[in-house]
Order: structure tokens, then sequence, then C-alpha cells
């Protein structure tokens, strides 16, 4: 069920396992894709829509709840490399927390921040699958920046895919 608020509406999702509703904040200039994004993960998750980098830049600053971020690489005005070189010097675990999603990273602007991801970016059209699993990805190691004791006894090695891990 949407908020009624229309520019930054809030979908929520049953609560976890934990009783806990994790918060995810999605970022595209499309509104198809905001919609089949929420249908994908609406169930699941707290949703929160933005339609622009602007509007996204002015919820990470203000709202650091989100416990997840999926933002579209190419967008009107502020692309994801301009809000996230805006957030660096506010919160650089925003990039840790965000799975970034294209339709191809085809300038040498777009690809060189692409290549300082942790994870590869999740071509368009993906499955809800691929999304749900890249979103997990990013939650467990969310989960884990929360107990730092626990990672000195995890032991999981980086995804075979490159130098970066594919999400």
């Amino acid at each position: 069920m949407a908020s009624s608020k229309s520019q930054l509406p809030t979908l929520r999702g049953t609560p976890s396992a934990a009783g806990l509703r994790r918060h995810v904040l999605i970022v595209d200039d499309e509104p198809l894709i905001l919609a089949c994004f929420a249908r994908m993960l609406g169930s699941r998750y707290e949703l929160t829509l933005a339609q622009d980098g602007i509007k996204a830049l002015a919820l990470l600053r203000t709202r650091p709840d989100f416990d997840a971020v999926i933002c579209d690489l190419a967008m009107p005005g502020l692309d994801a490399p301009a809000v996230f070189a805006q957030l660096d010097h506010l919160a650089d675990h925003w990039r840790e927390r965000t799975v970034f999603v294209t339709g191809g990273a085809s300038t040498p602007r777009m690809q060189a921040f692409v290549n300082t991801l942790k994870h590869a970016p999740l071509d368009k059209p993906m499955t809800a699958q691929e999304l749900r699993q890249a979103v997990e990805i990013v939650l467990e190691a969310r989960t884990d920046e929360k107990a730092p004791d626990d990672q000195a006894h995890n032991h999981t090695s980086p995804s075979p895919v490159g130098h970066r891990p594919q999400i």
C-alpha cells in the first residue's frame, strides 16, 4: 500500500524473521521500473521510492534509517556518480549499502564509477530473484557491519567474478 505522500511513497512489507522490517530506498527515473521493483520487493521490505538523484540525495542526507538502496546508474540531472560523490563526505557506508542497476554503463565517466564499486551493477532487465538476492547480500553485509566482532569469524571468500563480486 502506498503512502498518501505522492512524491515519496513508502510501501510496507512483511516483517523479517527477526521481526524487523528492513527499509529499502529505490531510485530510478523510470516510473515503470520503480513500479516493477516495488512489486518485486514490496512484500518483503518497507520501500521508499525516489524518481531522481536529487530526491535520493535529500533522503540519504536526512534519513539514515535505510538498510539498503537500489539506485539506477544513469539518470537525468544527478546520476548515481554525482549522488555518491556528494554523499562520500557524509557517509562512506552508502556505497556498501547500495545495489546499482543499469541499462549499460557506456560513458567513460560511468565506467570509471562502476570500476570503484565493490559489487558489479545488475543489468536491466533482471529477475525478481536476482534483485532480491542482491538486496539480501547488501543487507547481510549491513548486519555484519552492526556486529564487528563476528566479522573476524566470517571466513567467506569473495565471489570469483572478476575483482568485484557480482550481485
